[in-house]
């Protein structure tokens, strides 16, 4: 077969300058093709090496490897394999080996390629772990995690004194007496299966499950499985590295235990309940009107996050505390504050701004006591907000008011009063506001509900009223300012 005239030149490129071996070769595995890299693995120059049978660099044994390999080639099936090459002093360079079919341009197989990564100083580091095992055997020992290696035929050839432990066994004999495989415990938990498929794969893998030992103890195990091999690349077994997270499971449980006694107790409140779990930072539950209430389709999946994204003021309602919002936040997620208190102004994804009233309580694991979750209620208040701000804006036109009065008048405000014979002066009259026909009365300005309740009506009869009230250029211009402000 012809070199492949037609990669493009920026390819070739990138070829020459990896860091990895290049090989290409026809169906016959004669090497037709390959970068500067793969000569310095092989110790040869190029021409030393084009045309030549893969198989007059590996030694017996790696040209079975190489046989094998091309079969799964034929397959049109791509693979990553160890082997070992030999250079011209008869040392062997070990590398990982990527394989690919090479199809021409009618699609047709003419040869495979592979990229070749050198793992000598890699070997060289596993073998000084070896030699120095017996130090490394301490950290085993007193390792925080359950150690245990396992062979291919599911027997458990090592475990350290954290996995006796876990499981509640008496000795490590009595756990070696256990089959991995075909423990139907085991197999029922899905635990055999997740060994099985590491040996089968050969890649690393990370599992959960639940399982109740041959002595009783009932645990949830977190694991990490890697799969172990010998220097000729084949598997020699699988190293589980194994922690306990029954107390994590036991409190979660508790959190759902604990969120079933209050949800009764909340279900009919005002607003909308919800239980909050830190640890996931999900919304496990929430009652009904919750996606009206936020603006967003609810799913089970609902996280605090995604909230958070649509927060655009906190604001705490416990006017004693003088601290910043997420100090506020944490301080509560850290158990020293018992009831959480805030007004959050959101908008929602449609645009729309709303205020909310969040009121919870922390729930605490029954035997740390930390707080692992919170159950609260949320509630619409934008009504109850625009209130305020019209309070407010009421308040400071008041303010107003009075200060354009007491330019004129001083420390009080002099008012004509309408004659008892009108109805609104009857008004006054029941209101405690004195009535003497036509005259002056002085008000209070400190006293700010009979002020602009006084000055609202005492106006309002005046304006109504087509009568000459007598009243001076000054008086009159403030009549006018007062007026104005309300």
């Amino acid at each position: 077969m012809p070199a492949p005239e037609n990669i493009p030149t920026r390819i070739n490129a990138i070829l020459d300058n990896s860091n990895e071996g290049f090989l290409l070769v026809d169906n016959n595995e004669i090497i037709i093709d390959l970068n500067p890299k793969m000569c310095a693995i092989l110790a040869r120059k190029r021409e030393q090496i084009l045309k030549k049978s893969v198989f007059d660099f590996v030694d017996f044994y790696n040209r079975k490897t190489f046989k094998r390999e091309g079969k799964i080639r034929e397959s049109g099936q791509k693979s990553s394999y160890e082997i070992a090459f030999i250079r011209p002093d008869g040392s062997e360079v070990p590398c990982i080996v990527h394989g690919s079919p090479y199809y021409n341009d009618h699609g047709k197989k003419v040869g495979s390629f592979a990229m070749v990564t050198d793992i000598s100083e890699l070997k060289k580091s596993e073998h000084a772990v070896r030699r120095s095992e017996k130090k490394y055997r301490i950290l085993f020992e007193n390792a925080p995690s359950g150690i245990l290696f396992v062979d291919t035929s599911g027997k458990i050839r090592d475990l350290n004194p954290t996995l006796l432990s876990i499981m509640g066994a008496p000795s490590a004999e009595a756990i070696k007496s256990i089959n991995i495989f075909t423990h139907q415990p085991l197999n029922e938990s899905g635990i055999s299966w997740a060994f099985k498929n590491c040996i089968m794969t050969g890649k690393p893998s990370s599992h959960e499950h639940a399982y109740k030992t041959p002595w009783g103890k009932e645990v949830f195990l977190k694991y990490r499985l890697n799969p172990i091999r010998r220097e000729d690349g084949t598997i020699e077994g699988v190293l589980a590295n194994v922690l306990d997270f029954s107390e994590n499971l036991v409190s979660e449980k508790r959190l759902h235990a604990t969120h079933e006694v209050y949800r009764s107790a909340i279900v009919n409140a005002q607003g909308v309940p919800y239980r909050l779990n830190y640890h996931s930072g999900i919304y496990e539950f929430f009652g009904e009107g919750f996606e009206k209430l936020l603006g967003i389709p609810i799913t089970s999946h609902l996280t605090y996050d995604r909230l958070n994204t649509m927060i655009r003021e906190i604001v705490i309602t416990d006017h004693s505390l003088r601290i910043r919002p997420d100090e506020y936040i944490k301080a509560f997620r850290a158990g020293k504050i018992e009831r959480f208190r805030v007004d959050l102004k959101i908008e929602t994804p449609a645009g729309a701004v709303k205020w909310l009233s969040d009121s919870s309580v922390p729930l605490r694991d029954d035997t740390s006591g930390h707080v692992i979750g919170a159950l609260g209620i949320m509630q619409d208040i934008s009504d109850r907000k625009h209130i305020e701000m019209e309070l407010k804006d009421s308040e400071q036109r008041y303010r107003t008011l009075v200060e354009t009065m007491k330019e004129g008048l001083g420390d009080g405000v002099v008012l004509p009063c309408i004659s008892s014979g009108a109805s609104d002066s009857r008004y006054l009259r029941e209101s405690g506001i004195p009535c003497y026909g036509i005259g002056m009365m002085v008000l209070n300005l400190d006293d700010k509900m009979n002020t602009l309740m006084t000055v609202v009506i005492l106006v309002k009869c005046w304006v109504g009223l087509n009568v000459d009230m007598g009243l001076c250029p000054q008086t009159f211009n403030i009549y006018y300012k007062a007026i104005k402000c309300l």
